[in-house]
């Protein structure tokens, strides 16, 4: 009977895995059993997977482990900018030039709940979420509109590292909040600073933010705070930091200019062309105008001294 495919692979397996190899080397006769030829396959099996890890898998987790660590390093360094950059704000404000100045006025990111309070506030102000800022003041009837802030918002995206220093205020429960940040501005590569005076009410109901028509009392002692030496210096420290940013940045610049209404040199240079131009065609036109009323003139004379001659003609006729 002829053995088909099968059967002849059947026949190979039995004979290469359950019985005795023969080979035969250098006039010598080995036989290799079953179990020492499953000890070969498993250990050329092993060799083969050690090769494969040294050759494909250790240069793939070796080059894992590096792009770990740059992602780690590239984290920390950013953590470090931020960490540095609200420094800059709550720190550098509150150098002190002599011991008088170590006994600070106000107080710096003191209370929690009103630094949180604060910065829901600011962030829904650049998320333009006139329901929440209408649930933040006294006054809610300014964000009734639902496009009251987004021209603010057009130019203006975000605030970030805020800080908050208060000070008590006239009654019990009330605090001037001086916030400063660094704004993020559509088209300026560095973020300038800002500081901005809120009046801050704790009521029964949390926080709120009078927004209103200020009584005269709040108003006084607001602008009085103000005039505080240590406050002054807070002031001061945003704008020397903005004048340096504006000197640095020539996008930070020209937004100031922008919204200051000032043009620059070119664009001066353009209007003074084209009021230069708007003159001459107006000059042009007058002489044009000038030269149309004298031929009208000439022409209105010539019919007159037509009209003169017809009649003296005429008389001569009659005499």
């Amino acid at each position: 009977m002829k053995k088909n495919i099968f059967d002849k692979m059947s026949e190979s397996y039995d004979n290469f895995h359950l019985k005795d190899t023969e080979k035969m080397m250098k006039n010598e006769t080995f036989y290799f059993s079953p179990k020492m030829k499953l000890f070969f396959a498993w250990f050329i099996f092993l060799i083969i997977c050690v090769v494969l890890f040294f050759v494909v898998g250790r240069p793939a987790l070796e080059r894992k482990k590096k792009e770990q660590v740059s992602t780690d390093s590239v984290e920390k360094t950013q953590d470090v900018t931020k960490e540095t950059t609200q420094k800059e704000i709550s720190e550098e404000t509150v150098q002190t030039d002599s011991k008088e100045d170590m006994n600070i006025s106000y107080e710096k990111n003191t209370d929690e709940d009103l630094n949180a309070f604060i910065k829901l506030y600011f962030n829904a102000m650049a998320a333009c979420d006139n329901d929440v800022l209408q649930e933040m003041v006294i006054d809610g009837s300014q964000y009734n509109k639902a496009d009251s802030l987004k021209k603010k918002a057009e130019f203006v995206t975000g605030y970030d590292n805020i800080t908050v220093y208060t000070k008590e205020g006239p009654d019990e429960g009330n605090y001037v909040a001086f916030v400063v940040m660094n704004l993020k501005i559509v088209g300026v590569n560095s973020s300038p600073y800002d500081i901005v005076t809120l009046f801050v009410v704790d009521g029964s109901h949390g926080f709120l933010i009078d927004n209103s028509n200020l009584i005269e009392e709040r108003k006084s002692f607001i602008e009085e705070v103000k005039e505080d030496p240590d406050i002054q210096k807070i002031f001061q420290f945003v704008d020397s930091k903005n004048e340096e940013l504006r000197k640095n940045d020539p996008t930070l610049q020209a937004f100031y200019d922008t919204i200051n209404g000032k043009t620059s040199g070119s664009e001066k240079d353009k209007d003074t062309k084209e009021q230069k131009e708007a003159e001459e065609e107006k000059q042009e036109q007058d002489e044009q105008q000038e030269e149309v009323q004298q031929e009208q003139q000439e022409d209105g004379q010539e019919q007159q001294d037509e009209s003169r001659q017809q009649e003296e003609g005429q008389q001569a006729q009659d005499h």
